[in-house]
């Protein structure tokens, strides 16, 4: 589940790709990969899918841009909770490590 946590969502979007690879017949278009994550989602990200999804299901409307493929979609999840500058993050984070054990097994 992805509730909108910036530090999740490349987690939550690589386990649902793996997911889509591993059992392919499962979801076999785009529509089936977005209702999947949309299922998946909790909180403020889902009340960020909910509208969508509504316009989506009414008959004459447009579909909204973000969920016209799982592209679109993963890339609109990605402006709005993603990480703005992930390779910072991730050095600041690399940087934070700290050795706290002898690495000699003898």
């Amino acid at each position: 589940m992805f509730t909108g946590d910036r530090k999740m969502l490349l987690p939550f979007l690589t386990k649902c790709r793996t997911k889509f690879a591993g059992q392919s017949s499962q979801f076999p278009g785009e529509e089936s990969k977005i209702l999947y994550v949309g299922s998946r989602l909790e909180g403020p990200a889902f009340s960020w899918f909910q509208p969508l999804l509504s316009a989506w299901q009414t008959e004459g409307r447009p579909d909204p841009l973000e969920i016209a493929t799982f592209e679109a979609f993963t890339t609109a999840l990605t402006a709005l909770y993603g990480d703005a500058d992930l390779e910072t993050t991730a050095e600041r984070e690399l940087c934070q490590l700290w050795h706290t054990s002898s690495t000699d097994y003898a």
